[in-house]
């Protein structure tokens, strides 16, 4: 994965404050430093800053018709790409411009049925563009779309997003049954150490200590480059442990 791509996969959660203080720190040196992905993540700020000034309106249904189709051309040449091509990042911005407009026309786009494995990768790209715009709920209504036609490491990445959605949202249970069916049913999924890292952190806002220090301990045997920041997870559950003792001893 080229660091384009890294950042591209990491730009919503970036905006939103949701990486690691080191997974930041990259980004924030990777944007500065790389014009392409830096206009993209202005695009994705100005997105955001727009939605919010946007009033509901009723949608025409022949628009809403040709959003659809336009979206499942542009999801369609995405999944039919060139095997092991790299996408530049302007691919990319073209990619939040065109999920932009499906945030503002969402609606409509969603009552659509009959959709095939096309569409969910645009439901997905919509979600991505709903959370980036500050709709975390227009982007959980997405994802959960996404997983009623999706499969195999598309099923994955629903359920990942979806989990952060949630987990963005104070619903952590909610987001832990996703993590965790992701972790158990999808063992070689491409972000799999970025989907236990949220389960810990899952567990741990919950307060399944034990079940939080397990998982970040799996995490730190199976990806061994996230044993640093695994290791301080698991000290700030030791932490937590012991405060919770003295409360209780204050009793």
């Amino acid at each position: 994965m080229s660091d384009c791509e890294r950042a591209a996969e990491r730009l919503v959660d970036h905006l939103d404050g949701a990486l690691e203080r080191d997974e930041r720190a990259w980004m924030d040196a990777h944007l500065a430093s790389c014009e392409d992905c830096g206009a993209a993540a202005a695009s994705y700020r100005a997105m955001r800053a727009a939605y919010r000034e946007v009033e509901p309106a009723e949608v025409r249904a022949e628009l809403a018709a040709s959003v659809v189709a336009c979206a499942r051309e542009e999801a369609h040449r995405s999944a039919t790409a060139v095997p092991g091509a790299t996408r530049s990042p302007r691919f990319a911005r073209r990619v939040a411009i065109a999920a932009g407009v499906l945030a503002l026309v969402g609606l409509a786009f969603f009552a659509q049925r009959g959709r095939d494995a096309a569409d969910v990768a645009a439901l997905l790209r919509a979600g991505d563009a709903l959370r980036a715009a500050g709709d975390t709920g227009g982007a959980i209504g997405a994802y959960e779309d996404a997983l009623r036609h999706a499969e195999g490491e598309t099923l994955a990445t629903a359920r990942h997003r979806l989990g952060d959605a949630l987990a963005a949202t104070g619903l952590h249970e909610d987001a832990l049954e996703q993590y965790a069916l992701v972790a158990e049913e999808h063992p070689n999924y491409a972000r799999r150490v970025d989907v236990l890292m949220s389960k810990g952190a899952a567990e741990q806002a919950l307060g399944h200590v034990d079940e939080a220090r397990r998982t970040y301990a799996t995490c730190a045997a199976e990806f061994p480059e996230s044993a640093a920041t695994a290791a301080r997870r698991i000290r700030a559950v030791a932490d937590e442990q012991v405060l919770q003792a003295l409360g209780y001893l204050g009793e």
